[in-house]
């Protein structure tokens, strides 16, 4: 018959494998005795469901090429994959996109890469303890971004008392569409000379460790709709680079000091002598003369540059003209003669609390300044100054003090 089948040529079924023959021509499938296989030379096309395909059976399979879908489906149980080697790769054209990786290093990994550039991949692995890594690589530079988009919640949950660590080669953005970031049941903590940026390097904080600044490159406001408190373990210092002060008391509209002048009236300078010592007193000559080198006020100008200068002192005048002045000396050197001033006269009481302030403008502020007091009487006529005592009746200290001024301001601070 034209299409006898026939085994080799005409061999009994042996333990080898022997074409099958059609008419003479060899086809495509060899076989052998049971338990000894059988082999396909070319394509095999399975048009139906295989029941079970034992892999441990199959001797060599090169490729299996579908030109339409190829499913591989376990009606009960699970499918096991198990190479030879340590891959199974995933090949689109004649690259391997994915690759399943159980490697002998303890390390399993999952790699896809791009169909453009095999050097260009992500890996998802994993090792002892479950320890995982996800790698991106471009290898032709740093482009290999990760990025995700989830339809839904993130929710990023590290074991008890371990962190979480975002460590950024550039900035770290957080944008949330909702307007605010909530930072829950911890304390946010900045390693030190970190800042804390709003809007640009102008508006800042930052600290050492010791020390916090707020640095702005225009105007800060705090606000409280109770009282503020500001409560210093040390000092507190106001810095003003133009030397004003504003006291308010509802509002811009509503400022009650002279202009710029909150500090008007703070004592710069305060001197006593003759607490709880003997008395003491110097009878005044026809010159002026410092009175006593401890007579004298130290003090700093006042953005304002302007000062009141008081000094209070019991004087015994005997109905003479006398006369007190200030010095910047200790050896008297007048300040200016106007400010060389009567404040006793003839036919006034003979004892007298002397109490007299002078108003000094044109200081520089920020300068430190030292005055002294010098006194003079009409007539060498045992006209005296007296101060101290460490007993009843006698008389109070010196005092002599310097006040801040406010600046020129017209109807509400008038220097004529």
């Amino acid at each position: 018959m034209a299409n006898d089948i026939k085994l080799g040529d005409s061999h009994p079924l042996a333990d080898n494998l022997y074409p099958i023959k059609v008419g003479g021509e060899v086809s495509s499938l060899e076989i052998s005795k049971t338990g000894n296989g059988a082999k396909i030379n070319g394509d095999l096309e399975i048009m139906g469901i295989v029941d079970k395909l034992d892999v441990n059976k199959i001797v060599k399979t090169s490729d299996v090429n579908n030109s339409g879908d190829l499913l591989i489906k376990a009606t009960a149980g699970d499918i096991l994959l198990s190479p030879h080697g340590q891959d199974i790769h995933i090949k689109t054209g004649d690259l391997n996109t994915i690759t399943l990786h159980n490697g002998a290093s303890a390390v399993t990994s999952i790699t896809m890469r791009s169909i453009l550039d095999t050097g260009d991949y992500s890996q998802l692995s994993t090792t002892t303890k479950g320890a995982t890594t996800f790698t991106t690589v471009d290898d032709d530079g740093t482009d290999a971004d990760l990025t995700f988009n989830i339809d839904g919640y993130i929710d990023l949950n590290s074991a008890s008392g371990d962190s979480i660590s975002l460590d950024s080669g550039g900035d770290i953005i957080l944008d949330a569409a909702g307007g605010d970031v909530n930072v829950l049941q911890a304390d946010l903590t900045m390693p030190d000379d970190k800042k804390v940026i709003f809007g640009d390097a102008g508006e800042h904080i930052v600290g050492d460790g010791a020390d916090l600044d707020i640095v702005s490159s225009g105007r800060i406001t705090t606000t409280a709709t109770g009282a503020y408190k500001v409560d210093s373990g040390a000092g507190i210092i106001l810095d003003s680079a133009t030397g004003a002060y504003q006291m308010h008391g509802a509002g811009t509209a509503s400022q009650f000091s002279v202009d710029d002048s909150a500090y008007a009236g703070m004592i710069l300078g305060y001197t006593t002598v003759g607490i709880d010592v003997a008395d003491d007193s110097y009878t005044l000559t026809t010159s002026m003369v410092v009175t006593d080198s401890a007579h004298n006020v130290s003090f700093i100008a006042p953005p304002s540059g302007v000062v009141e200068i008081f000094v209070s002192v019991y004087g015994d005048f005997n109905r003479r003209v006398v006369y007190l002045g200030l010095s910047d000396n200790a050896t008297y050197n007048t300040l200016d003669v106007t400010h060389e001033h009567s404040v006793s006269l003839p036919g006034a009481a003979n004892d007298v609390e002397i109490r007299h302030s002078w108003v000094i403008t044109g200081l520089t502020a920020g300068d430190t300044y030292k005055y002294w007091l010098g006194a003079k009487s009409s007539h060498v006529l045992s006209s005296t100054l007296r101060w101290g005592g460490d007993a009843t009746g006698e008389y109070a200290p010196f005092i002599m003090k310097a006040t801040a001024l406010p600046t020129a301001v017209a109807d509400f601070a008038v220097y004529g």
